[in-house]
């Protein structure tokens, strides 16, 4: 998202969304961690139903 940002010239708001999205997988993994066996793997997938067609 960082290059992103550059190539648009918008670094301030790809810093933001960069935090933002720290944020919520940090989030997510307090939300997993006791749900899910020490030493497996898993996906976590955020649907935004708007965009399917």
């Amino acid at each position: 998202m960082t290059a992103l940002g550059a190539m648009l010239s918008m670094q301030d708001e790809a810093a933001k969304w960069n935090k933002s999205f720290d944020k919520r997988v940090n989030a997510a993994r307090k939300k997993v961690s006791d749900a899910v066996p020490k030493g497996a793997t898993f996906a976590i997938v955020e649907y935004n139903l708007r965009l399917i067609f």
